[in-house]
């Protein structure tokens, strides 16, 4: 009931669109230490999670980007701190607010939720004032005891927490990075005559507090139970129907990282927990209220999100194509029999094919680095710092995944967390091989795991389509530098070599078998790979259900003219289809040029369909510091 009364307040608060009020929660983004609470509030409330930078003024109003153009926000539920909420008023450096924010505010155009300012009431200087003012305001004792504390504004108290200064937290009333509280028995000498000076020059800066004994709650340390200081932050919402308000029955508890730690907030590294209140017998059912009719909210996706969810896509299916592709140059680099020469040369087409598909020239093709591999294998698998290996592009994905987590499913959040493990677990092997092999078999499965969940639980609505368009355009680039290996003509035993791994990097070699029931020619898998529209890993594939989700997501125009991006698809569907597989096995001077030429033109038009894609949905409002009275663009 917590989280319905906050949701019914809101849209009953909103000053505008009282039937569906857009209502935004503004965070700070991923970085944010509280982050993964601000996606969790989203996702249950089933509001739009938003960063500043999807929000802009136009024409006196607050405007959310989407990939459809401009939509007015009713209600904002801000997650930012207020000094960096808009930077034409407050802290000019900051990229977290929205410029001309606090200007919509005043004029009552947008309600703000925790509006600017009500950070005064955790100015622990109130606390000293908080049993008088329940007196005075209602004529009662606090139900829950404050924490003793003295102001240094007044002369008295100043006194005393000079005297007991060693037996007193001193905390300053605008905590800063560069001044925090201190515990006063951990003080040395020299501490407590700076913290003495400080009070003498600016007291009214800085509050003196009773020490208190924290409570504990259990943590699982390297395998073991250790008690932990915690403090407990419960929640409260108004109900403006019942004028009364609702608690949250239980709420978060925020765990000490180490032992002794007295400072408890996430950005010391304090650990999140929830706090759950048993009881003997079941809770009672809660009767919902009675709607009416049941209506469905227009869906936004903001132009950011829109752009994550696309490289979700185009990492996920690189993680998993190049962790594929290194698996099998593992196994193979620890299966080469050196009676067979002609495997050194295979081995050799394969490991430049790795560069050619990593862009981590010059790579394999550095001789001395071609003859002892093992090092630069190890250094595309797991330097995160090195661009195109695949430690740097599953950072990019979780990266990715983190910032659309209120679009995922808790299931697909627990397979993210888990395939963020794996990162770890890849640098932890080092230059072992055989462990890395190890790991790779555990991420493959992790990453088809993701696949499969988002096929299972995602709503084939706009979210599903971006991630997917950005799937099949990265499988298709991928697919075409695999099948460049085939580009140059090479003896019967190296090519059938090739022609395998390359079924084997792209699923399809049990396929093929059941398919042509013959040893595997080039004709074949020319045809499976490239020609096949039954085939989930064949280009052509590939190209049509990209062309099929981005048609759902297209604006185009009134006469369903095609965009750009439409058009390059269709002309690599015409070009896959007009080719023929005879042609393009054809050898002219060594090479295969038919095949070549197709594999470099689809590369190309599929790099300038992602160009449009991003110009079309993803680019933001043109200028991020607009004037109050500029115009809104036409859509």
């Amino acid at each position: 009931t917590y989280f319905q009364t906050f949701r019914n307040t809101l849209i009953r608060l909103s000053r505008q669109n009282q039937d569906d009020p857009r209502i935004v929660l503004l965070t700070p983004g991923p970085s944010n230490e509280t982050y993964f609470e601000h996606a969790y509030l989203a996702s249950t409330l089933g509001f739009t999670l938003v960063t500043g930078e999807d929000l802009t003024v136009r024409d006196g109003y607050i405007w959310l980007k989407t990939i459809g153009g401009l939509e007015k926000v009713d209600v904002i539920v801000r997650r930012v701190d207020d000094v960096f909420c808009d930077p034409l008023e407050f802290r000019e450096d900051s990229q977290l607010g929205v410029v001309g924010l606090t200007e919509v505010v005043r004029q009552n155009k947008v309600l703000l939720i925790s509006t600017l300012g009500s950070r005064i009431l955790e100015n622990p200087g109130l606390m000293a004032f908080l049993p008088g003012l329940c007196q005075h305001l209602l004529g009662e004792d606090l139900i829950l005891p404050s924490v003793a504390t003295w102001w240094c504004g007044q002369e008295p108290e100043r006194r005393f927490v000079m005297e007991n200064i060693r037996n007193l937290v001193i905390r300053p009333i605008y905590q800063t990075q560069s001044e925090k509280a201190v515990l006063g028995p951990s003080m040395g000498e020299e501490d407590v005559q700076l913290w003495r000076r400080k009070i003498e020059a600016k007291p009214f800066l800085y509050v003196g507090q009773e020490i208190v004994e924290f409570s504990t709650s259990p943590s699982l340390i390297h395998g073991k139970m250790e008690a932990r200081n915690t403090v407990l932050r419960s929640y409260a919402v108004a109900d403006n129907v019942n004028n009364t308000y609702e608690i949250m029955q239980g709420g978060l508890s925020r765990s000490a990282p180490e032992k002794g730690i007295f400072l408890l907030t996430n950005q010391s590294g304090g650990i999140s927990k929830d706090t759950w209140i048993t009881g003997t017998s079941l809770m009672p059912k809660v009767k919902p209220p009675e709607i009416k009719q049941l209506k469905k909210s227009q869906t936004f996706i903001p132009s950011s999100t829109g752009e994550n969810l696309y490289w979700l896509g185009r990492y996920l299916e690189r993680s998993i194509n190049l962790a594929r592709y290194l698996r099998i140059v593992l196994r193979q680099y620890y299966e080469e029999d050196s009676d067979e020469p002609w495997r050194d040369h295979s081995m050799l087409e394969i490991l430049k094919g790795l560069t050619d598909l990593t862009k981590s020239y010059p790579g394999f093709y550095n001789q001395k680095v071609s003859v002892e591999p093992a090092k630069e294998l190890v250094e595309l698998i797991s330097n995160y710092h090195k661009p195109g290996s695949l430690g740097n592009t599953l950072q990019s994905f979780v990266r990715n995944g983190y910032k659309v987590r209120d679009r995922l499913s808790l299931d697909i959040w627990r397979i993210l967390d888990s395939i963020s493990g794996e990162i770890e677990e890849l640098l932890r092997a080092g230059q072992e091989l055989g462990l890395i092999h190890a790991v790779l078999d555990r991420l493959i499965i992790k990453l088809m795991a993701f696949v499969g969940l988002n096929i299972d639980t995602m709503s084939r609505e706009v979210t599903w389509r971006l991630v997917n368009i950005g799937r099949f355009i990265e499988s298709s680039i991928n697919s075409a530098h695999v099948l460049h290996l085939l580009t140059v003509k090479h003896p019967p035993e190296i090519e059938r070599h090739l022609l395998e791994t390359i079924l084997m990097t792209q699923e399809s070699l049990v396929s093929y078998r059941y398919k042509y029931r013959s040893r595997i020619e080039i004709d074949g898998v020319l045809e499976l790979l490239v020609k096949e529209e039954l085939n989930p890993k064949s280009l052509i594939y590939q190209i049509n259900h990209c062309d099929e989700y981005l048609n759902r997501i297209s604006k185009g125009d009134r006469d369903n003219k095609m965009n750009e991006a439409q058009k390059k698809l269709l002309e690599i569907s015409t070009m896959i289809r007009l080719s023929e597989v005879e042609r393009l096995q054809g050898i002219t001077r060594g090479h295969r040029k038919e095949l070549k030429d197709l594999l470099e033109k689809i590369i190309r038009n599929l790099s300038e369909v992602s160009d449009v894609i991003y110009q079309t949905y993803f680019t933001h409002a043109r200028d991020k510091y607009a004037f109050m009275s500029s115009k809104l663009p036409e859509l």
